[in-house]
């Protein structure tokens, strides 16, 4: 007597769910946080800036800074008495992510604050400001930075 095979065995269809499951977990383990993965790269971008910045201000003998807001920042240059943006759009930040400064250990306002002078700056001939720096996504912090002035970031470990 011949029987004739309709449907799946109970087996072959957890074998199914197992493997299934297991691709799903390999595919989120691979993906990991993206929060974290891109204030990573904005913070290894920012500490190649300063040290730009730092190498910069000592060849040329000018003096450099940095004007944050939350969500981004922009490099400026001490002109003819007076700071002044460097030509271009300033750096924003992507996926969301955000900022909170310490510039010598004093909170820095970084929302609707207009204003025209650097927090951070790297100066020619003498120690720049030493600052911390925090990158968060909403209220979670990812990622801490700290400078001494001297033109090299650092993770904080704080």
């Amino acid at each position: 007597m011949k029987r004739s095979a309709r449907g799946f065995t109970l087996v072959e269809l957890l074998v199914v769910l197992v493997l299934v499951g297991m691709l799903v977990g390999m595919a989120t383990l691979s993906i990991g946080d993206r929060s974290a993965r891109l204030a990573r790269d904005e913070a290894r971008q920012l500490a190649l800036q300063v040290a730009y910045l730092h190498d910069r201000a000592v060849d040329e003998g000018r003096d450099f800074g940095l004007r944050f807001d939350e969500r981004s920042y922009r490099v400026m240059d001490y002109r003819h008495g007076e700071w002044q943006y460097l030509k271009g759009p300033g750096y924003e930040l992507p996926g969301g992510l955000s900022v909170d400064l310490w510039s010598e250990n004093v909170p820095q306002a970084l929302r609707g604050v207009i204003d025209r002078t650097p927090q951070v700056v790297v100066l020619a001939d003498e120690p720049g400001t030493p600052f911390r720096l925090a990158f968060r996504k909403d209220t979670r912090v990812l990622l801490k930075l700290k400078s001494d002035g001297l033109g090299q970031v650092v993770p904080d470990e704080r």
